[in-house]
Formats: structure tokens, C-alpha cells, sequence
């Protein structure tokens, strides 16, 4: 969800010439500070990664929590972001009451996360969001091992301090902005592709493509399709 390995493995920030990096509370970004958790301070951490990396500007690409994170930095940083690519991305929730009830979820998956990773894992991938990958037993395994070879703790607090509940609602921000935009979903995935239709109705400057035999993790299931879909928008 926020590892570098998922662009690594496909060769995919290799071929694109891109700079992958790891989330707080996954790879190699553990045990940092409180704050570096905090949704409203990843973006500035994220900027001083990337100029410290020689990055100035950028086509940005994220995935599910990447992406909203992505959101938010492209929000704050307009002038380093070329071209936003969001996958399987929610722009956040509307109202208080949907936040404050998401953020109570999640807090009990993180719980469930620090006392038994097997039943968190179970109840995570049996999830509606991920029922493309019941029948492609090799990338759901694969996503088993690696999340076993992490750190249940580290990633219960991304889990609670990244989620959805701890940020604004985008869609107004992305209503207006002039920043060039793509949203790739799976076609599988009928929530975020209704979402991301949604964003291109009302701002055609974020464009949609959508993604056949796949669900929500398209960079997974479709390696080779996203890959050249993601050379096709940066090459413009």
C-alpha cells in the first residue's frame, strides 16, 4: 500500500526513470517520529525527500493511500506536480459524521492489526474492495508474504494516522484544479471506477482510463497494461 517494492517489483520506476519511496510506517520508513504519521505533514516530508533526491518536478503517481497522499501534496505544491496519476484513489469523505465513523473502523482494524496479523490479513483480502484477487491466488499470496515479512505495528499507525478520516474532502480542490490529472481504476473495481468517472464529469481535465480484468490493485493484476498506460500519459 505505501512500499516502494510495489513499483520496484514490476520495474516500473525503473522504466519510467522514477524515484519510489516508502510511506511512513512501511519499507524502510519505521520508527519515526509522531508527526512523520500525521497526514497534514507527509507532504512537506515527502517535498524535502525529493529535493533533497535533486527532484524539483515531478509526474506523481500513487496508489490507494498513496494517492490520496499524492492529493495532498499536489494540493499544497501545485508547481512540482507536471501530471497527477491516481489509482484506485478516494478523494476523501464528505461529511464529519463519515469521517468520525471511519476513524473509529480503523482504529479497531489497527487493533486487530497489533493482536493477530493472521485474522487482519483473512478479513483485509476478504474484503468486497479486493474480490478480483480471489481467483489470482498468486499475487493475493504473494501480498500475504510480504505483509508478514513487515512490521504489524508500524503499519496499524499508517493505518489509523493515514486514513481517509484524517484528511479533508478533495473533490472541491479537484473540481477547480488546472493541474493535469488521470485516475486509473480496474474495471473490476466498480466503487472507485463510479469515483473517478464522478471526478471526470465534473473536471475534464482529469481523465479516466479503465483497466479490464482488474480490480483495485491494478499495477498488480495488470503490470504490463499500467505500465504502458503510465508511459502513454508521461510521454505527453
Amino acid at each position: 500500500m505505501g512500499s516502494s517494492l510495489d513499483w520496484i517489483r514490476n520495474n516500473i520506476s525503473r522504466d519510467l526513470n522514477g524515484f519510489a519511496v516508502d510511506l511512513p510506517g512501511h519499507g524502510k520508513s519505521l520508527d519515526l517520529s509522531p508527526e512523520a504519521y500525521q497526514f497534514t505533514n507527509v507532504a512537506g516530508l515527502l517535498r524535502e525527500s525529493l529535493l533533497n533526491a535533486g527532484v524539483s518536478e515531478m509526474d506523481l503517481v500513487g496508489y490507494s493511500m498513496g494517492g490520496r497522499i499524492a492529493l495532498g501534496f499536489t494540493r499544497r505544491f501545485p508547481d512540482m506536480v507536471r501530471h497527477l496519476v491516481l489509482e484506485s484513489t478516494s478523494p476523501g469523505l464528505v461529511s464529519h459524521q463519515e469521517r468520525k465513523l471511519r476513524a473509529e473502523l480503523d482504529a479497531e482494524r489497527a487493533e486487530l492489526l497489533r493482536s493477530d496479523q493472521n485474522l487482519f490479513q483473512r478479513e483485509w483480502l476478504d474484503m468486497d474492495l479486493f474480490s478480483s484477487l480471489r481467483t489470482k491466488t498468486e499475487i493475493r499470496d504473494m501480498l500475504i508474504r510480504e505483509r508478514y515479512n513487515g512490521s504489524a505495528t508500524e503499519w496499524a499507525r499508517a493505518l489509523e494516522s493515514l486514513s481517509p478520516a484524517e484528511h479533508p474532502d478533495f473533490r472541491s480542490w479537484l473540481a477547480r484544479t488546472s493541474t493535469a490529472a488521470t485516475c486509473i481504476t480496474g474495471a473490476l473495481d466498480r466503487k472507485y471506477t463510479r469515483i473517478a468517472c464522478d471526478l471526470n464529469r465534473k473536471n475534464k481535465r482529469i481523465r479516466h482510463i479503465s483497466v479490464q480484468d482488474a480490480g483495485h490493485n491494478v499495477h498488480l493484476e495488470q503490470p504490463g497494461m499500467y505500465l504502458r498506460i503510465l508511459q502513454e500519459i508521461l510521454i505527453e
